[in-house]
């Protein structure tokens, strides 16, 4: 009998072990944001170049997200998953060193090179766990992954603080090094356990193979050319992935490109906000770094406890496109309450946590239903793209910004501006889905084989709940 992955109770050792292979890369990411006024002032630099070192890390994203799929289709989950993870290591220990030396420019390449590996993980992680759960827990397996994931980030929050008040600063950043060293473990062990799958795989389709052999022989060999053909080159592969890239685009519908346009806006006002938090907080509230630390922990909480079940949720009431509409016009009232107002430090990170969690579960799956099935990885590829961009210049404004006024609260205005924005593009999105035929507002529908035959709008609806919740989206802790 052929070795079924999903059907093997070795499926929850390998979530397990992606979980950890995902909870370096997410402790290490915000590594700067517990840190940030100690790293600014220590390092001596201003808010500008501090928010360079999460620009320098979306930069190479803006173009790997287009390829990270192929390079896993090419190469395999198993090289692509450790040369990844080893990018991460390299990277949070030339950050390390950079910080230890107190030179900044090795501090920024460092987060460079962690770059290339942090985003791309997320691809390789997504194929594997595809592979182990399909047609079982898959959207669960996922969701899980993710939460545990910024679980990391959380841990970060409370750990880097400590190790900074116990230590030093440069030993807080190498704590996240040996982090990453033990996620690097956890995905050798990972490789190790995938290995023997495809090995219990191989042997599987040997036997059926020999089993055939004697009608094989017999029949002579085949007349199908097709089987004869040589598997293309890797260089071949990427250069017809770069062409069908191209001709994918321009199928894109206006639907696509407003959601495009509000996940760079809405995200915008959201990750870059959480960079500069912990100073912000500090600043405003004059709280020392271990209690801001504890506050910066509520958006990761209220993300990973609601991931595995917000987006069931939407998938059962639908009203996307709304859900989109009302997140950003919710990050327009945090942006203002915490810029203009002083709140109880709580009450603006709540609804800032709660309109991320509740945009993310609503805008990712909407892409399934927007465009056809067969775009769909370019379709994830190019918005990922896209966000990344914003991701990498939006906090050298917010830097510029706060360097210019030396005040945060003009920076919230900025990202509270966004957000208005953000809610535009929500109503046009919902005047363009109601037109459409409201696919984006309506609940889940399953569509049989014979509707999806005579119905031009089947292929969107038919979209499973795996491939809604399957895509791991972006640095979105």
């Amino acid at each position: 009998m052929a070795f079924d992955r999903a059907a093997s109770p070795l499926r929850w050792v390998v979530l397990v072990l992606a979980c950890l292979s995902m909870f370096g890369s997410y402790y290490v990411y915000d590594n700067p944001t517990a840190l940030a006024k100690t790293i600014k002032s220590e390092m001596d630099i201003s808010d500008t170049k501090y928010n360079l070192l999460y620009s320098v890390y979306s930069f190479p994203n803006i173009v790997l997200p287009f390829f990270g799929g192929v390079f896993v289709d090419v190469f395999g989950t198993n090289i692509t998953m450790f040369v990844f993870l080893v990018l991460i290591c390299i990277g949070q220990g030339v950050f390390a060193l950079g910080v230890s030396m107190n030179n900044f420019v090795v501090a920024l390449m460092g987060r460079m090179i962690f770059g290339f590996g942090g985003e791309s993980l997320s691809v390789a992680q997504s194929t594997l766990l595809a592979l182990w759960f399909r047609g079982k827990e898959v959207a669960f397996a996922m969701g899980v992954n993710l939460s545990i994931a910024r679980v990391g980030s959380v841990v970060n929050d409370n750990v880097s603080p400590a190790a900074y008040n116990a230590w030093s600063l440069g030993a807080a950043i190498w704590v996240g090094f040996f982090i990453c060293c033990v996620s690097l473990g956890a995905t050798i062990a990972l490789i190790m356990l995938e290995k023997y799958a495809a090995k219990k795989a191989e042997d599987a389709e040997k036997e059926k193979i020999l089993s055939q052999s004697a009608s094989d022989d017999l029949a002579g060999p085949s007349d199908n050319p097709e089987e004869e053909q040589e598997k293309p080159t890797a260089m071949q592969a990427f250069r017809k992935v770069v062409v069908d890239l191209v001709q994918d685009i321009r199928d894109f519908t206006p639907s696509y490109w407003l959601i495009t346009v509000s996940c760079v806006v809405v995200y915008s006002c959201i990750l870059p906000f959480n960079n500069i938090a912990g100073d912000l907080i500090q600043d405003k509230y004059g709280y020392d770094q271990d209690e801001a630390g504890r506050y910066l922990m509520i958006p990761f909480l209220i993300s990973a406890c609601s991931s595995p079940f917000l987006g069931g949720a939407v998938d059962i009431f639908g009203r996307r496109a709304v859900l989109l509409t009302f997140s950003a016009a919710f990050l327009v009232v945090a942006h203002m309450v915490m810029g203009f107002t002083h709140p109880p430090a709580p009450v603006p990170l709540v609804i800032i946590g709660a309109s991320y969690c509740v945009y993310a579960a609503a805008m990712w799956p909407s892409v399934s239903y927007v465009v056809e099935p067969r775009v769909l990885g370019t379709a994830y590829g190019f918005i990922t793209s896209v966000q990344n961009g914003g991701l990498a210049v939006v906090p050298l404004i917010v830097g510029a910004i706060k360097d210019k006024t030396g005040s945060y609260r003009y920076v919230e205005l900025f990202f509270a501006c966004f957000a208005f924005c953000g809610v535009f593009i929500g109503i046009a999105l919902n005047i363009v889905d109601a037109r459409a035929g409201g696919v984006l507002n309506r609940a889940h529908v399953k569509v049989t084989a014979d509707e999806s035959e005579n119905n031009n709008t089947a292929p969107l609806l038919n979209a499973t709940a795996d491939n809604e919740t399957g895509y791991v989206e972006g640095k979105d802790v």
